[in-house]
């Protein structure tokens, strides 16, 4: 919800029990197509920072990453590569994870080469690095083995169930490689572009699961 968020979730529940129990008509069918779609706020431009003009919201933000990890996705650890990530597991003594941490895909440091520090890229929530489709939910274990090395070095070795479990182009090796002529913030469009349009596909797919399951 972009505004208003208290009253229209309060609304849609209302209008959700209603279509279950007492219509056939689908109310939220008009909102289907607007998936990560709204101008300015969730849409591909906003989120692959072609739209600088407005910020990346911090629900959208945390919606992504959160939307990922509630479908239990598996670890990118290489020791516990069918270990899955379930959000009531962890700090707990239920799981084997540990602690999250939030993965930038493309490191920071990549950027570095620009002569800008890491700590400081991480404060600047304008750079496309930061955009929450370079970001993933992962264990603190995974993070420490995969450390700064870039996604060509360490996504070739996940395995297709995770690639897919996180909304990650296949293809890794040619998806990730800068084609010619190609700059690094052309390429990290590019590539954020194709999650974006994978992880948009995954949440309609949902949707539609759901509403034909009743």
């Amino acid at each position: 919800y972009r505004e208003l968020q208290n009253e229209r979730c309060l609304q849609d529940t209302q209008t959700l029990y209603e279509w279950i129990h007492h219509s056939t008509q689908d109310p939220f069918k008009p909102w289907y197509d607007l998936i990560l779609k709204e101008s300015g706020y969730s849409d591909r431009s906003v989120l692959v920072r072609e739209d600088t003009t407005h910020d990346i919201p911090q629900a959208i933000r945390s919606a992504i990453l959160q939307y990922v990890l509630s479908g239990q996705p598996i670890d990118f650890a290489s020791d516990t590569d069918t270990v899955r990530l379930r959000a009531w597991e962890i700090n707990g003594s239920a799981g084997p994870i540990d602690k999250l941490e939030d993965h930038h895909i493309f490191p920071l440091a990549d950027a570095t080469k620009l002569g800008e520090s890491s700590m400081r890229l991480r404060r600047d929530h304008d750079h496309i690095l930061n955009s929450p489709l370079n970001r993933t939910y992962i264990s603190r274990t995974a993070n420490r083995q995969i450390s700064e090395r870039t996604p060509s070095n360490y996504l070739t070795y996940l395995s297709d169930l995770v690639v897919r479990d996180h909304c990650l182009p296949h293809a890794i090796t040619e998806v990730f490689a800068r084609q010619e002529g190609e700059s690094e913030f052309e390429q990290h469009q590019r590539i954020l572009g194709e999650r974006y349009t994978i992880l948009q596909a995954k949440v309609k797919d949902e949707l539609t699961r759901l509403r034909d399951s009743f």
